[in-house]
């Protein structure tokens, strides 16, 4: 039978062992600003001088931006092929029902809605990003 005082030295291994998870997984969640992320090669190394960033940081950096992109591009590619298919539509709506295999009209509206609505969501959340900078250095 264990005291109470192995288990309490139980509890805190297992907490250290979240602690050290924690610090071993924060590199890799740090968040980046979008404004940040949307930055080309060069601004990109630039910031990373400017900011003293450690090696790992300037890396974890690269990761995200080229992941934010990744998925910038993704979401343009689908965009572009909604917007194809409701040109289609709109051109000649029964031919269009006829040969389309996919989704059918109103999931394509509903579809485009959504990306209006996130297209309005990070158009604020920059306007957002940008006043806020700008009362830091005091532009407003």
């Amino acid at each position: 039978m264990s005291s109470p005082m192995d288990s309490d030295e139980d509890d805190v291994d297992v907490d250290e062992d979240d602690d050290q998870d924690d610090n071993e997984e924060g590199s890799a969640r740090e968040q980046w600003p979008d404004e940040v992320l949307r930055l080309g090669v060069r601004e990109i190394n630039s910031y990373i001088r400017q900011h003293r960033l450690t090696k790992e940081q300037g890396h974890d950096l690269k990761r995200a931006r080229r992941r934010f992109l990744n998925r910038s591009y993704a979401k343009k590619a689908r965009d572009k092929k909604t917007v194809k298919q409701l040109n289609l539509c709109v051109a000649a709506p029964d031919e269009a029902l006829q040969t389309m295999h996919g989704p059918s009209i109103h999931a394509l509206l509903r579809r485009e809605v959504q990306r209006l609505r996130e297209n309005l969501a990070e158009a604020l959340e920059r306007a957002a990003y940008w006043e806020k900078m700008a009362k830091q250095n005091r532009c407003t």
